[in-house]
């Protein structure tokens, strides 16, 4: 009769299932009680409520029962598990194609532009990732993918704030000097420096693959992290999020404050080299070598060093750069900040219902950035939008002409 549950305890065992649920547990109740600091959030899938901002794994799978849903996270349940696989869908398709374009354009060749094509490839993997173990594209649980997606979404968070912070240092120089950007950020130096990155986060990151196993509980099978790793995955996961948040995000505040300052002073200076363009234009007698009737009068002396057009132009790449990057950071760092106080000041006690409703809606922003990279593209780069319709239109008239001659070889 040691099992026995007397009416008094039937109470407190419904909230311990909403505690389990709410902290993703994969093991019983009485495992969880064993278990050192079971209410520390650094643990994944055990009891780390963080986990939830890298898999947005199924409610109806991991809860216990509906019955037992605020309102508030029915409404979040519904839209992670079916409005928001839709919007990740489109997004992985914008993210794709903006890649190609840039790929297969002349923005290959533009330093800032190899750091977008770096950013949409990397969303693309985080989303993809992100929709594999949702309920609708559910094949989470098979053995490898299970691991694979767990590196694959550590792993492509991590590199796309260092890339970020690329970018803006890059900016940094080029606003600068742009003889100094010309020598040290070209493409090729800029796609080093992103391999370089990538290898080494690669290699950071592989710890990720062997601590985590699919286990079956008699009734389904879950993706968990292996127990016996619990501790050093909680000293792991705070050194992660101090390298993965921290630290980048200081770096990209100091050089956006940098950047908005040397935008300002470039502006006065750029409007004072205006002023000496147009001084510049003088008048000669005649020039029978010009080939424009309108010019053979007037001739435009430009000054050493000054390129009007490259000036205006780099100052409104930047603007659109810092657009993006601000964007970015208004989407993550609100998740990213409770995410780290969860993490880093392990609170002893269950984290309140209101916070926990607060963390779900903040993943659901949260992932929104790695949704709109292509579409930012799109809507901020008019030459971005032009190149894209003149590949289009010269891809579709090879094929019609191919598919014309091979009709006309046919008859």
């Amino acid at each position: 009769m040691q099992d026995e549950i007397s009416p008094q305890e039937e109470p407190l065992n419904k909230s311990m299932k909403i505690k389990c649920s709410y902290e993703w547990a994969i093991v019983s109740i009485r495992e969880l009680e064993n278990m050192p600091n079971y209410t520390d959030y650094t643990g994944p899938f055990i009891n780390d409520m963080g986990m939830y901002q890298y898999f947005n794994l199924s409610f109806e799978a991991n809860m216990t029962t509906w019955f037992y849903y605020p309102p508030a996270l029915k409404i979040l349940s519904f839209i992670g598990e079916y409005i928001s696989p839709c919007i990740y869908s489109v997004g992985i398709f914008l993210n794709v194609f903006a890649a190609f374009i840039l790929r297969e354009t002349e923005f290959k060749k533009v330093t800032p532009f190899v750091y977008l094509l770096s950013l949409c490839i990397i969303d693309t993997v985080y989303l993809i990732a992100k929709l594999i173990p949702n309920k609708l594209y559910n094949i989470y649980v098979v053995p490898g993918v299970c691991q694979i997606v767990y590196y694959l979404s550590f792993l492509s968070i991590f590199m796309e704030w260092w890339i970020v912070v690329m970018l803006m240092f890059e900016r940094c120089i080029a606003l600068r000097s742009s003889r100094i950007a010309g020598k040290y950020c070209n493409p090729f130096r800029v796609k080093c420096a992103i391999i370089t990155m990538a290898l080494l986060s690669i290699v950071a990151h592989l710890y990720h693959t062997w601590t985590s196993i699919v286990h079956s509980d008699g009734v389904e099978r879950k993706c968990i992290i292996i127990p016996e790793f619990y501790q050093y995955l909680a000293l792991l996961r705070k050194l992660d999020v101090i390298f993965a948040f921290i630290i980048p995000f200081s770096l990209i505040t100091i050089m956006l404050l940098v950047i908005s300052i040397q935008l300002c002073s470039r502006k006065r200076r750029c409007k004072s080299d205006v002023r000496q363009f147009i001084a510049t234009t003088t008048t000669v007698a005649k020039r029978p070598v010009s080939l424009c009737v309108e010019d053979r009068g007037r001739a435009r002396r430009i000054p050493d060093g000054l390129a009007l057009r490259i000036i205006l132009s780099k100052r409104r790449i930047t603007i659109k750069l810092l657009i993006i990057v601000v964007l970015k950071i208004i989407l993550c760092v609100p998740h990213d900040v409770l995410k780290t106080k969860l993490t880093l000041f392990n609170p002893s006690t269950v984290t309140a219902e209101t916070e926990r409703v607060v963390l779900l809606f903040l993943d659901e922003i949260y992932f929104l950035n790695f949704s709109i990279k292509g579409f930012l593209c799109f809507a901020l780069f008019p030459s971005f939008r032009r190149s894209t319709c003149n590949y289009l239109r010269t891809k579709l008239r090879s094929f019609c002409q191919r598919l014309f001659a091979r009709d006309h070889t046919d008859v």
